[in-house]
């Protein structure tokens, strides 16, 4: 799992892992003024299957695993960088070790949803304050999963797809409304996927990819969801099918970044989806 986060017009990768299996720090800046990728100071800790965001400026890293293999090392660590004085600093930890959750941010707070601790999927909604440094909790998804991604449509944020307690892929679509600390079910994806990527723009959302335990296979569907309808379309497929990527809406497109195709190898292709 690879996500990406938009930080002062510019596309942020944040650790992994690539064929070596090697768990990674680094963080990697796309400039899409130059087309060119650079290095930003790496992160305290190697992390992969973890939340990033931007807000208020700064970039936060949540939880994750900090290793592959027999012990995959969940954490509950929250880094925080300041692209100002480019360092990290550590911030209030999770309340549990949790990887493979969704993030987002909204009204200049930090969210966190689903996720495992290891023993089962979670459904816990943990909203972080970064005024107060401090971590609350709201009220649960309906739906407990893992492998899951999120994105915000003005203040509603949406939480899509993921693996339920049976490892069974889910077509499910919920929305919080922290004003009112309340979900609500939508309409399902076409395509049960969880390892996806989903990115908002122009009031939609846009899902790419991922995988399907049934087969197992890895996906190239791509979907689009209009909250004025509450309906999904299917548009042009992804060039290759891949999960584990992340995906970040940036100025008119929606760059999908990384993932590893059908055979398992990662990928370090930076596709550009035009919004139709």
């Amino acid at each position: 799992e690879l996500p990406a986060a938009v930080l002062g017009g510019r596309i942020y990768v944040t650790g992994g892992f690539g064929d070596d299996e090697v768990v990674l720090a680094t963080v990697e800046v796309f400039d899409p003024a130059t087309g060119a990728w650079s290095a930003a100071p790496p992160m305290p800790g190697p992390r992969h299957h973890h939340g990033a965001v931007a807000l208020n400026g700064k970039l936060y890293v949540a939880g994750g695993y900090s290793r592959l293999g027999a012990n995959w090392s969940r954490e509950r660590t929250l880094f925080e960088y300041d692209p100002a004085a480019g360092a990290w600093t550590e911030r209030a930890p999770l309340a549990l070790e949790r990887a493979a959750m969704a993030a987002a941010a909204a009204d200049g707070r930090l969210y966190l949803f689903g996720g495992t601790t290891g023993t089962a999927q979670q459904n816990h909604t943990s909203i972080y304050d970064p005024a107060t440094d401090t971590w609350s909790e709201g009220a649960r998804m309906p739906t407990p999963r893992e492998h899951v991604a999120a994105a915000v449509i003005g203040s509603t944020l949406y939480v899509s797809g993921g693996r339920n307690l049976g490892l069974a892929n889910v077509r499910t679509l919920e929305a919080y409304e922290p004003a009112t600390d309340t979900w609500r079910a939508l309409a399902p994806m076409g395509t049960a996927r969880s390892g996806h990527g989903m990115a908002a723009m122009n009031g939609k959302l846009y899902v790419f990819g991922g995988e399907d335990l049934a087969g197992p296979a890895t996906l190239d569907q791509v979907e689009e969801y209009d909250p004025a309808t509450n309906t999904w379309r299917a548009l042009e497929a992804l060039p290759d099918a891949i999960t584990g990527l992340g995906a970040a809406a940036l100025a008119d497109r929606i760059h999908v970044i990384g993932g590893a195709d059908t055979s398992g190898r990662t990928q370090t292709a930076n596709r550009v989806f035009t919004v139709p």
